[in-house]
């Protein structure tokens, strides 16, 4: 099997700048090596040549390449930000698998896709009888939701189960008939050893949120401050909040509170093994849960979310949960309280078997391949049928064009270059 695969990847990504990990180019990192064993992986990206000594291609080029030698699968890593900007353009050039790693944007994207007319194109796919759209026409953006992206993805996979759901209630349009499967994969994590956990005076506890309100580190910082026992919490931030977290810090009399810069999953696997529980505590439509706590189950921690979007899916079973309101520093009190000294073995034991059938790397990468064998014919339809849908529009343009022009202007040189690159034929 032949892959296209769009992503932003770790070399091009200055992680300790942005302050988040890019669940792109971590499930990139992990899922390559083991599926270039069954398949042949092409990477594009805008601006690499190389990662990891394996060439990159211009996303440019991957027309050329495709006519040259075809694809099977297109793969589209998409998230919010401007690292993915060229895998969101792309997604709508070539239709193929996009694996939403954010569905919820902060932004509309750049410039050359603000003013598109995604919805009128994909209706007139589905039903050619409609009119073209008029290029004067001004088309308002739709969000915070991708709905342009997923409306052109022939398959659709979600790397957050809320996103999946969200997905199903929002979505409108589609290349594909909305009753046409979609899937949740969720972010992969690698193997790991699962240590015991005797039961300990000291509460060791882990966080890796932002030092922002959304990631309830205030609420956090209060909650230990009331805890009656020896506690050491390890909060590890980004390089670039480090000084808004140690700020934060001042306001409380927490000599135990280690604050470690440099925020990555490689980090959180040193930090989560040695805790006794971890503390996920996003509260926002935007971002999501994993790779941290995928990371934090494969080692069997015991892990705190809240009860909100993708926390509330999670297993009440295996995850425990606080409420969003004004009461939570209460409740994380209260856990703290019922899990010192406890004999969480049994717990442990359980949450590291959901990891590993949750989020193992093998696992993932199994199912991705299955993802991509079990497309592979509807893509090759869909792809078939868009590229015809791409000769119409180009008739229709020349058409349009030819109208406009005076005819002996029609065949200037002026016109021959664009109207070759176009695949179109002067007259």
């Amino acid at each position: 099997m032949k892959i296209a695969w769009f992503s932003p990847l770790s070399s091009a990504l200055p992680l300790q700048q942005r302050g988040s990990i890019s669940a792109a180019a971590y499930s990139t990192s992990i899922l390559l090596p083991r599926l270039e064993k069954f398949c042949e992986i092409d990477l594009f990206h805008d601006h690499l040549s190389e990662y990891n000594g394996r060439p990159v291609h211009s996303f440019l080029s991957a027309y050329d390449r495709h006519r040259k030698a075809p694809y099977d699968v297109f793969l589209y890593h998409l998230e919010n930000g401007p690292q993915a900007y060229f895998s969101r353009i792309h997604s709508a050039l070539m239709p193929g698998v996009v694996w939403f790693h954010d569905y919820f944007l902060s932004d509309f994207g750049p410039e050359p896709i603000l003013n598109s007319a995604w919805r009128e194109t994909v209706a007139k796919f589905r039903d050619r009888t409609r009119e073209w759209s008029s290029h004067e026409q001004k088309h308002v953006p739709y969000g915070p939701q991708a709905l342009r992206e997923v409306s052109t993805a022939a398959v659709k996979i979600f790397s957050s189960e809320r996103d999946h759901g969200e997905y199903r209630r929002t979505a409108e349009l589609s290349i594909i008939p909305p009753s046409a499967r979609s899937h949740y994969l969720p972010l992969p994590v690698e193997p790991v050893s699962v240590l015991g956990n005797a039961p300990q005076e000291l509460l060791k506890i882990a966080f890796c949120g932002a030092p922002r309100i959304e990631c309830r580190a205030r609420t956090l910082l209060e909650a230990v401050a009331k805890y009656e026992g020896q506690f050491e919490l390890t909060w590890l931030v980004a390089e670039n909040e480090e000084n808004e977290a140690r700020e934060l810090l001042a306001d409380f009399d927490l000599p135990t509170v280690k604050i470690i810069p440099g925020r990555s999953p490689a980090k959180w696997h040193e930090v989560v093994t040695r805790s006794t529980v971890a503390v996920h505590t996003l509260f926002s439509v935007f971002g999501q849960l994993g790779p941290y706590l995928n990371i934090s189950m494969m080692h069997g921690v015991p892990s705190i979310v809240c009860n909100f979007g993708q926390g509330e899916l999670l297993p009440s079973s295996l995850i425990l949960k606080i409420s969003c309101g004004n009461e939570a520093a209460l409740e994380l009190n209260g856990i703290f309280q019922r899990l010192a000294g406890q004999d969480l073995s049994d717990l442990r034991r359980r949450v590291a078997e959901y990891g590993a059938e949750m989020f193992h790397a093998d696992v993932i990468a199994r199912e991705l391949l299955t993802v991509f064998d079990h497309a592979r014919p509807s893509l090759q339809s869909v792809v078939g049928r868009w590229e015809q849908f791409e000769e119409a529009a180009r008739s229709q343009l020349f058409t349009e064009a030819t109208a406009l022009a005076r005819p002996d202007f029609i065949n200037s040189d002026p016109l021959a270059a664009a109207f070759t690159e176009l695949g179109w034929t002067s007259l």
